[in-house]
């Protein structure tokens, strides 16, 4: 199995993060842009390969201050910020952070529901890793 992670379509086929990502796109017209984050915090796939690193960053900040604010000693399983102009969406499962930018009128059950979706297909990234 590939180091960088892989996730199962229905059939069984083998989808990089890549594909995982487009998948989001794909299933929900609202999404702007959208990455994904290994069990590390590193960049696994974006959208927009030009903004990346810097929404990588931002996201990574984000979920920081998430978790800090919940005062538990988990990390935050999904987030959701909404602003005037976009809406951030993140969830995390099994080591796997996704994070969508998306119009500010996306109905955060739908976005949840479509990013949980792609993540249900990510296989544990330890287990790719071992």
């Amino acid at each position: 199995m590939a180091s960088e992670g892989t996730a199962r379509r229905a059939g069984g086929e083998t989808v990089t993060p890549a594909e995982a990502i487009a998948e989001l796109v794909q299933l929900s017209a609202d999404v702007r842009s959208a990455l994904l984050l290994d069990a590390r915090g590193q960049l696994a796939a974006a959208s927009d390969a030009e903004h990346g690193e810097a929404m990588r960053a931002a996201a990574r900040e984000l979920l920081e201050h998430a978790d800090a604010d919940d005062q538990g000693d988990h990390e935050v399983a999904q987030v959701e910020v909404t602003a005037p102009a976009a809406a951030v969406f993140c969830v995390r499962v099994r080591g796997w952070t996704l994070v969508a930018l998306a119009d500010r009128d996306a109905l955060p059950s739908l976005m949840f529901l479509d990013m949980r979706s792609v993540l249900a297909k990510l296989e544990d990234h330890a287990r790719g890793a071992s």
